[in-house]
């Protein structure tokens, strides 16, 4: 029997990371992976002395379906489906966070939910959660820590991946973690995990190059182990899992997982509560866009940040700003806005290419207050001193010419996703602040619908104070971080 003791005692082990929701979205970071799966018409390759280094860290998103039978007390009460649609994006370590995690990997994701129970084909319960966010980091070592954690990713930690090079019928075994909600009550437990994994070799699925991985663990919950900020009425759980898990060979990042689940929930009532069936899960790309393409129609309407391009015989030279007096805008302190007295600044001595660091000066003018630069999850597109009515998620009149112009370049690419991020200066409660943000974010998106983009390609978000680009000590830095942020998502 090959056991962890044995394993430890001649290999290295990295961990990794991979999201898996509940009933599992998977996203894959870390270190050297291997993987490999068998699929009906495609053929395996035997490959021997394989190692994989992640280096994906892009966007993607998630497709999650589970089909359970679900038996309450023995009996048996139905058929359970969820469907999770997900994405994860990079982002920079927020401003606020512990200088120990600054040189982590960040990164922000938004979890879609819809749950269905059907008894003989009628519908028995149904379930809608909203998009529900999380805000992560990981370690060099793969370790991964939430800053926003509301139960997603459920799997922490996993996959995880032999530092020594593999070949077919290889083991390894490495520990990891699951938070679980059976009942949907909004308490998420955390359960340890202990995964045997075992390499298989290589294939071609759907033209993609890939490994796979099988991997098998035993949910044992409640004999030596308690979450004691989970759900106080889970008493134990047991079950098995066992997955089959594709990986792009190119990148390391996980492809497709299908994982066979039979595990029963005991409650302190007595209750108990069975899950038998199937996760399958789907990775889905951004489409690639040339985004240099749309550099041009950017310039006409918004500075572009030093080194956005990729083509450097696009870039000027930057023009030195000439020094302008700032009209006073009155803030109402027992509001969480200010009051706006102008429409944007226009273009007049603006800096038509600023370096990066110049975007944190709430006294460089730029282009019709917007500028264009690269970031880890795509081009933005940031709006500054945006003018919406006080307390309101509604812009002012005087905005529906950004929107226009900004709409007139986004239909250029009619099959890219958008992230909108709304932010708020720090003048208000944090919690208002969130609620505003997003308010607006979702507002920009349904007036770009009305401009032709389809609310389908838009994810919106409310960050609230917590990424100012400018000081919130004056009146010039606060109407900086009151703004819209569109990301091109890649």
């Amino acid at each position: 029997m090959y056991t962890m003791n044995n394993f430890f005692s001649d290999k290295k082990i990295f961990p990794f990371f991979a999201i898996f929701v509940m009933s599992s979205v998977l996203f894959l970071f870390g270190k050297p992976v291997v993987f490999f799966a068998q699929s009906v018409n495609d053929v395996a390759v035997e490959v021997s002395n394989t190692q994989i280094a992640y280096n994906g860290s892009g966007t993607y998103w998630m497709v999650e379906r589970s089909n359970f039978s679900r038996y309450d007390n023995g009996q048996y009460t139905g058929h359970t489906s969820r469907e999770v649609r997900s994405f994860v994006y990079p982002i920079s370590a927020p401003s606020n966070s512990c200088a120990l995690y600054k040189n982590d990997s960040w990164f922000d994701g938004s979890f879609m939910v819809s749950e269905k129970t059907k008894h003989n084909s009628s519908i028995a319960a149904i379930g809608l959660e909203g998009s529900i966010p999380a805000c992560f980091h990981i370690a060099a070592d793969g370790t991964l820590k939430t800053k926003v954690d509301n139960g997603f990713p459920t799997f922490r930690s996993f996959p995880a991946y032999s530092a020594d090079k593999v070949s077919v019928g290889d083991k390894w075994v490495a520990s990891a973690e699951r938070a679980v909600d059976p009942l949907n009550k909004g308490i998420w437990t955390r359960l340890p995990m202990t995964v045997e994994y075992t390499f298989k070799g290589a294939e071609t699925y759907k033209g993609k190059d890939v490994y796979k991985i099988h991997a098998q663990w035993a949910t044992r919950y409640g004999m030596m182990w308690m979450d004691y900020n989970g759900d106080p009425d889970l008493q134990s759980a047991q079950g098995k899992h066992e997955a089959d898990i594709l990986v792009l060979q190119e990148t390391g990042a996980a492809y497709v997982i299908s994982d066979y689940v039979d595990e029963t929930f005991v409650y302190s009532n007595n209750q108990t509560v069975r899950l038998k069936g199937t996760l399958t899960l789907f990775t889905e790309f951004p489409p690639s866009v040339d985004t240099d393409s749309l550099l041009p129609s950017f310039s006409k309407i918004a500075t572009i940040a030093k080194g956005t391009s990729s083509n450097k015989s696009n870039e000027e030279e930057p023009k030195k700003p000439q020094k302008q007096e700032s009209d006073s805008i009155p803030v109402d302190k027992n509001t969480l806005d200010v009051t706006p007295t102008s429409m944007f600044s226009g273009t007049e001595g603006v800096i038509e290419n600023v370096e990066e660091g110049e975007l944190d000066d709430e006294n460089i003018p730029l282009k019709n207050n917007m500028v264009v630069e690269k970031t880890p999850a795509g081009l933005r597109l940031s709006v500054r001193d945006a003018h919406f009515k006080a307390n309101s998620a509604e812009m002012e009149d005087g905005e529906a010419w950004r929107l226009d112009v900004i709409a007139e370049t986004l239909v250029q690419i009619p099959d890219a996703k958008f992230l909108i991020e709304g932010h708020t200066a720090a003048i208000g409660s944090e919690e208002g602040e969130k609620e505003l943000s997003l308010a607006r974010a979702e507002y920009t998106a349904k007036e770009l619908e009305k401009r032709g983009i389809s609310i389908d390609h838009f994810i919106c978000k409310g960050l609230g104070r917590d990424y100012p680009v400018a000081t919130n000590d004056t009146v010039e830095g606060r109407a900086q971080n009151r703004r819209v942020e569109i990301t091109i998502l890649q």
